[in-house]
């Protein structure tokens, strides 16, 4: 894993010293970004990974080490971010907990969240999204597991640090870039190297930046709509274990125990993105009642008929079928993610519809949330009421404009 890492950072700095060669034209977002670490590489990155988005990203960085002072600087108002990403590290956090007596270090959460927050009401402009990260949790834990039980650890100063940044982004309208997650979905040995830090003032490993950058472009994207409206799904060996057509009801694999289980814990999780206001479609090649027979009969179904907001089972090719959903459904193409378990169909619904998103999955289904998840093909920036009932909103626009929405076949 840890060399695909190191080999995502080549292309990705590969592709931000080539981007100005790149004159296609694409949408303009301007993104400060302002550290108390070395955030050279990271501005690279974060070009990069906005260009595969779709955008011409302009890049700010601030000065290092400096972002009380750039947070009101000139040159950051004559920039004019529309973006404004508080870069700040644990490594930081540490060297003022250690300056510190025992007294004051229990105060240093509550101080640190004060101080960032006057930044962020500095920064708050009509127009601009401030992101700020949570941080990574560290390596010291002088009492052990009884760390979690003293404000005189530094381990539980980093935890409620991380708390009190969630409040303060609630109450002040930023969002969080949660650093937190990302270096524990690698391990913090992984994630950090005192080598870096002293050196060069970096605040993970250089494999590690692409997770992060990522992480920002895809809230940036969000912001700017970009974002999965609808997860079309296949079915054989995608929603069960084997071909309903050939199988069988009670030969698919689908179950609580074993290898259906696997199965089961997907459509699971497909559901709570359903919940959550995804929409759900079908796009099979087989009969229809065939199709329809595991939603209708098979016990250990997860996903029901009416969970479906399309349902497509015929043996016109998916490409066609896929368009069709988009038209329906009244979203761009570019809102769709398509899950399907065959390389042939991937292949050709990329080569017919470059602006949907079509995951190479991996082979064994128990990889595909976290995969899915390591994507972070479902990031929202807040969630509402109406969000989740944004996939009956489509459903009902549909329906007015399709009758066979659903239940006939396409």
């Amino acid at each position: 894993m840890l060399l695909n890492e190191l080999d995502e950072y080549i292309r990705l700095m590969n592709l931000a010293e080539a981007s100005s060669a790149n004159n296609a034209p694409a949408p303009e977002v301007r993104v400060a970004i302002l550290g108390d670490h070395a955030t050279q590489r990271l501005c690279k990155i974060v070009e990069a990974c906005l260009l595969e988005r779709g955008y011409r990203p302009l890049i700010y960085e601030g000065s290092f080490d400096a972002i009380g002072i750039e947070a009101r600087s000139p040159a950051l108002q004559e920039f004019q971010p529309e973006f404004v990403y508080l870069a700040i590290c644990v490594q930081r956090v540490r060297e003022r907990f250690y300056a510190l007596h025992a007294v004051d270090q229990a105060q240093l959460s509550e101080v640190y969240a004060s101080e960032l927050r006057e930044l962020i009401v500095a920064l708050s402009k009509p127009g601009r999204t401030v992101v700020i990260n949570t941080l990574a949790l560290p390596a010291e834990r002088q009492f052990g597991n009884y760390s979690l039980f003293t404000e005189q650890s530094f381990y539980t100063i980093i935890l409620k640090l991380n708390a009190l940044l969630l409040e303060v982004a609630r109450q002040s309208g930023a969002l969080l870039n949660d650093v937190m997650h990302l270096a524990s979905q690698v391990g913090t040995d992984h994630f950090f190297d005192d080598r870096f830090w002293t050196i060069s003032r970096l605040m993970c490993r250089n494999q590690f930046l692409p997770r992060l950058a990522a992480s920002l472009a895809d809230q940036i994207a969000t912001v700017g709509g970009k974002v999965i409206k609808c997860i079309v799904l296949d079915l054989d060996n995608t929603l069960w274990g084997g071909e309903i057509g050939d199988d069988g009801l009670e030969g698919i694999c689908l179950g609580e125990s074993g290898a259906g289980e696997a199965f089961l814990r997907f459509q699971q999780y497909l559901l709570c993105l359903r919940n959550r206001g995804l929409l759900l479609a079908v796009c099979s090649k087989n009969e229809q009642e065939t199709a329809r027979l595991p939603f209708r009969e098979h016990p250990c179904m997860v996903l029901k008929e009416e969970h479906i907001s399309i349902f497509l089972a015929n043996w016109k090719s998916k490409a066609e079928n896929i368009e069709q959903i988009a038209k329906v459904l009244n979203i761009g193409l570019d809102s769709l993610l398509v899950l399907d378990d065959s390389p042939f169909e991937r292949g050709q619904i990329r080569s017919r519809l470059a602006d949907v998103r079509v995951p190479d999955l991996p082979a064994d289904i128990l990889e595909w949330i976290p995969f899915l998840e390591n994507k972070n093909y479902f990031e929202v920036i807040a969630l509402s009421s109406v969000d989740q009932n944004r996939g009956l909103l489509y459903e009902q626009e549909a329906e007015r404009g399709a009758e066979f929405l659903r239940y006939d076949d396409i």
